[in-house]
């Protein structure tokens, strides 16, 4: 149908003018001929062949010369890491905006000469700046998220940024757009023709005939009718095809699969099998998981745990063979919890639309986050990892699930919000609702599980060798006196810090301290409110939530060695065969890097993550959370790595056991303060 109500317009204007007779006048409004005769007595028919011409190619001129003017603007403003340029783009644009397009046409009615060129114009000066601010509110998000700062790290220059990812992100609104402001030119133009800009009053136009044979609209109602469906029906059938394109490029999901299981089962798997790439991602699995119990499923990272927790969900990626049956509503406590907030919308709102204000405060209190106005009325970035993680748990509480998947509800988190999330899923099970558990924490499921599967096989991890102490050298990172924070409100002050080449610190404290925005203010991904960071060399940051940090139109291989090409100028050839070594010793083999992200684990993607910045070559080094959701031996590979590193090294980190593999010092954030344990005082060596 869409088709029909673009095409039809889109021919009668093209193969119009080859179809119409010659001229012919006769009465005005005079009822002869198959639709009649104008105000000044033309054939109807004539003229609507004649008249699609005018507003379907300055309509498309138009629209085109708005997206050549203000895409790019749209893109500089959104991807410009300097708030200036921004200003200096956008806010002319305002003032544009700010003036009503029927103002912009009367003023151009009563200065300009007549004359399609005009009419061009116009439109252009009405659409562009609209353009401009779609394309940047699109791209504002990629240009300022995981992926693009991956990108700034690797030293990408800005139009790789902004043409190669931000401007591929913003694609699909772009597109959606491209109706709207195709639409919008067809009224314009419409709108112009009645007051005389453009186009003669007595022209064969589609907007003319609507405008001048409206007198005669009783005698022949044709000669507006036929004009007007014409133009609607061009407005329509463009919104419906240019929405219909982004929509339909969108994966298929299947509804989670629910029917009728044994008694005291909500969740049953027999045989399942996924199939990614060709490649069996899961292979013969079975469990039940049954009411008021935990099933903790375990294995080492990229065994299938998440992909066979993701078939619960019908969200399985690749081709789903087996039986998979549920007994109602599904909670879900993803690996990554950014993907599971919406972006853009407080936290407050979101919870109240799934229960009232009492229970959304209860829920909150009882994974241990605060339930004041200020904190509901944060968006989602403004809260640490482990927050997060906390946040998507009390949404699952909320909607009073059968089944509550939990993948590694610990990852990222102090020893406190650990214990708080475990008894949260302890007060689950009490009720009867049955968890699946996913994670590497052994201590946790020594806790909690009442049943374990294992995927695949998981070697055992020989204990990590504590690091000597560090004997001093050359400074290889300086904080002075620095003060980070959000908007104005300061989460760390006067933090004072010197690190010798190849020496290795661990941060630790509560979630939400302030970790993560001090090291990414080393990283220099967070401009510090007050103070100084130097580093002697190059600083390379591995990002908490390895998944959000890789694109996902890129194969993982292509990302990793790209760093080696920006940052040490290989070839593309020898920056590929660097980065699968270096994989290789990591414990990611080349078929798995060479797919794209969805494909692979969290703790794959965190080893491809730590080997994208190990590329570098970098004089300090900053981890966050790195060994988070690995397995034991995965664990061990990693932090061997890192004890061997020639480099200064920050680690972020609430695991124990890293702390104590790796750091010559361990500082931790209180109150505000960066603090030294072992004096209690701000750390200043």
């Amino acid at each position: 149908m869409r088709w029909v109500l673009v095409g039809v317009p889109l021919l009668v204007a093209l193969l119009g003018p080859l179809l119409a007779g010659p001229p012919s006048r006769g009465a005005a409004f005079a009822q002869d001929g198959p639709l009649g005769r104008d105000f000044v007595g033309r054939d109807v028919l004539d003229q609507v062949l004649l008249g699609g011409h005018t507003v379907v190619l300055v309509a498309v001129l138009a629209t085109a010369a708005s997206y050549a003017i203000g895409l790019p603007l749209g893109l500089l403003a959104a991807t410009a890491r300097r708030r200036w340029v921004d200003e200096l783009v956008m806010r002319p644009l305002d003032l544009v905006l700010a003036v009503p397009s029927l103002l912009v046409l009367l003023i151009v009615a009563g200065l300009a000469d007549p004359g399609l060129g005009t009419l061009v114009a116009v439109v252009v000066v009405v659409t562009a700046p609209e353009v401009a601010r779609v394309v940047r509110a699109a791209a504002l998000g990629p240009a300022t998220g995981p992926v693009a700062e991956a990108m700034w790290m690797q030293g990408e220059p800005w139009w790789r940024v902004a043409g190669g990812y931000a401007a591929r992100a913003a694609l699909p609104t772009a597109v959606a757009d491209l109706g709207v402001r195709l639409t919008a030119s067809v009224y314009l133009v419409a709108s112009a023709a009645f007051l005389g800009v453009g186009v003669a009053p007595d022209a064969a136009d589609w907007a003319v005939m609507v405008d001048r044979n409206q007198g005669g609209l009783l005698l022949v109602p044709w000669a507006v009718v036929v004009p007007a469906l014409l133009v609607v029906s061009l407005s329509v059938g463009t919104n419906l095809v240019f929405d219909h394109r982004p929509l339909s490029r969108l994966p298929a999901v299947a509804a989670p699969p629910v029917g009728a299981c044994p008694d005291g089962v909500v969740a049953r798997v027999r045989d399942l099998r996924v199939e990614v790439d060709g490649a069996a991602v899961v292979a013969g699995v079975s469990f039940d998981v049954r009411a008021g119990r935990v099933l903790a499923l375990v294995g080492e990272s990229g065994s299938g745990k998440t992909t066979a927790a993701a078939a619960l969900l019908g969200e399985a990626p690749g081709r789903v063979s087996g039986e998979v049956v549920v007994a109602g509503r599904v909670g879900y406590v993803p690996q990554h919890p950014g993907t599971a907030l919406n972006p853009v919308r407080r936290v407050g709102r979101v919870l109240a639309e799934l229960a009232p204000a009492p229970r959304v405060a209860a829920a909150l209190a009882g994974v241990g986050l605060p339930t004041d106005r200020r904190f509901l009325r944060k968006l989602p970035h403004q809260l640490s990892g482990g927050q997060q993680q906390r946040l998507v748990l009390a949404q699952a509480l909320l909607v009073d699930p059968v089944l509550v998947i939990a993948d590694e509800p610990t990852t990222g988190q102090d020893a406190l919000s650990r214990g708080e999330v475990a008894a949260r899923l302890r007060e689950l099970r009490d009720r009867g609702t049955g968890v699946l558990l996913l994670t590497h924490d052994h201590a946790l499921v020594e806790e909690l599980a009442d049943e374990v599967h294992a995927l695949g096989t998981s070697p055992a991890a020989a204990p990590v060798a504590a690091p000597r102490p560090h004997p001093g050298g050359p400074t290889a990172l300086a904080l002075d006196d620095v003060t980070v924070g959000h908007r104005g409100t300061p989460v760390l002050t006067g933090v004072t810090l010197t690190l010798a080449a190849a020496e290795r610190v661990a941060i630790t404290g509560r979630s939400g301290s302030g970790k993560t925005t001090l090291a990414r203010a080393i990283a220099g991904l967070h401009r510090p409110s007050r103070g100084t960071v130097t580093a002697r060399g190059g600083v390379q940051y591995v990002f908490q939530d390895a998944r959000q940090s890789f694109d996902d139109r890129r194969t993982v291989l292509a990302q990793v060695a790209r760093t080696a090409v920006r940052k040490r100028g290989l070839a593309a050839p020898a920056a590929r065969a660097a980065a699968l070594d270096l994989l290789g010793a990591l414990g990611v083999d080349g078929a798995t890097a060479r797919r794209g992200p969805a494909a692979l684990s969290g703790g794959q993607l965190r080893r491809a993550a730590l080997a994208r910045a190990l590329l570098a070559e970098p004089d300090v080094l900053v981890c966050d959370e790195i060994t988070a959701g690995l397995d034991p031996a995965t664990r061990r590979v990693v932090l061997d790595h890192l004890a061997r590193l020639d480099t200064a090294l920050v680690v972020v980190t609430h695991d124990e056991a890293a702390v104590a593999a790796l750091a010559h010092r361990t500082l931790t954030t209180s109150g505000g303060r960066l603090l030294n344990p072992m004096k209690e005082q701000p750390d200043a060596q």
